[in-house]
C-alpha cells in the first residue's frame, strides 16, 4: 500500500501544471538565509537553483513575495533541486498565482 501511495503521489507531481519563471527568493535552511532562484512552481512542488543547495530530504522554507513556503527537498541535481510543498504551501501558491494573473 505504501508503494502504491508513493507512486500515485509521484505521478500527480509529474503531471501537475507548472508555472515557469525566474524569480529571486530567499531559502531558509539549517538556520541560514541564502539566495536562490525559483524556476518553476506547481500546486505540489517547485524547482529552484542555488549556489549551495540544501540537503536531500531537508525541511526548508523558501520566501517568495513576502510569504513563507515550507517544503521538503525531494531531489538534487547540481545546483538545481526540487521541493515537495507541504499542504499549506500548495494553497498559498494557488492564491499567489491568481494574484499575479490579475
Amino acid at each position: 500500500m505504501f508503494f502504491h501511495r508513493q507512486s500515485k503521489r509521484h505521478a500527480e507531481a509529474r503531471n501537475a501544471r507548472r508555472l515557469k519563471m525566474k524569480v529571486d527568493v530567499v531559502l531558509v535552511a539549517a538556520g541560514s538565509r541564502v539566495p536562490a532562484i525559483l524556476i518553476e512552481i506547481s500546486n505540489v512542488g517547485a524547482r529552484l537553483k542555488a549556489l549551495h543547495p540544501p540537503r536531500l530530504n531537508e525541511l526548508i522554507v523558501f520566501e517568495w513575495l513576502g510569504k513563507p513556503f515550507p517544503a521538503r527537498v525531494a531531489w538534487i541535481k547540481g545546483q538545481h533541486f526540487g521541493l515537495a510543498l507541504v499542504e499549506s504551501s500548495a494553497a498559498q501558491r494557488q492564491s499567489l498565482t491568481r494574484e499575479e494573473q490579475e
